[in-house]
């Protein structure tokens, strides 16, 4: 049984070994941590490879698999650029998972984030022009506290409430890497998209995503979602960056994709 096998490790004493320097078991960390994420890449591509709703929703909305190849290329280089952003911005390395890019109901959007009954901090800020949308940028409550101290400079966990100040550093946080997003579309698309002004919700996950889907009227419809999870040095996650584009602006850019992207 596990507990026995516990026990008598536990009650082993092996001869002691030399103390092994920080910086190998930093090293040891980091290689795992880097296999770990390559596990990860091979099994999103293998993922991707293979058919799923996703591939029937694209199909109904007349995209090619090659269509959502495409979006999620150019979503990887924006990705990377927001990560680049944030690592500036936070002075600490910014890791990020591959874009997730997917199609799915709208209804489905808030379980695919996290935990519809938890707390969550979501930045919201409108894509406006030849495509419109929603770019969002949402932490976990703790998490956006957190990363409130860090733009601040103060000790970590002092913050435990979302004031004015804090308003408006999530909100710059999210202007910055929100629109390394829209600007590498904007580029890959020859469309004209600029970024709106962020807002903030404070609330429950599923009040969050409603705020959107109110917001665009985009109840009872699908919608592409490109998910990128960014994380901190020490592996821990800060937040979610979706983008959210309204139907027809995701017909739009689809299209544009298909002639300009090949050319560039």
């Amino acid at each position: 049984k596990p507990d026995t096998v516990v026990r008598a490790l536990r009650d082993e004493k092996p001869a002691p070994a030399a103390p092994v320097p920080d910086a190998q078991i930093e090293t040891r960390v980091h290689r795992a941590l880097d296999e770990f994420r390559h596990e990860l890449r091979e099994s999103i591509r293998t993922t991707a490879g293979t058919g799923d709703p996703s591939d029937h929703m694209a199909t109904s909305m007349g995209f090619t698999k090659g269509d959502i190849q495409e979006f999620q290329l150019v979503a990887n280089m924006g990705a990377t650029n927001a990560a680049e952003s944030l690592s500036k911005i936070l002075s600490k390395r910014i890791d990020l998972s591959i874009p997730e890019v997917t199609v799915m109901p709208i209804e489905q959007i808030p379980r695919h984030i996290g935990h519809i009954d938890s707390i969550y901090m979501g930045v919201m800020m409108p894509m406006l022009g030849d495509a419109r949308g929603t770019v969002l940028f949402i932490f976990n409550e703790n998490t956006g506290y957190e990363v409130i101290d860090l733009l601040y400079g103060t000790d970590t966990r002092m913050t435990r409430e979302l004031n004015e100040d804090g308003e408006s550093a999530l909100q710059e946080l999210t202007n910055i890497v929100g629109s390394s997003v829209i600007n590498i579309f904007a580029e890959k698309t020859g469309l004209v998209i600029r970024a709106g002004l962020p807002t903030i919700v404070h609330d429950y996950l599923q009040s969050v995503m409603d705020s959107i889907l109110v917001l665009h009227n985009m109840l009872n419809d699908y919608a592409i979602v490109m998910d990128t999870s960014f994380y901190f040095e020490n592996d821990k996650i800060i937040g979610n960056l979706l983008l959210l584009p309204e139907a027809e602006s995701l017909k739009i850019m689809v299209e544009r994709m298909r002639s300009n992207v090949g050319s560039n």
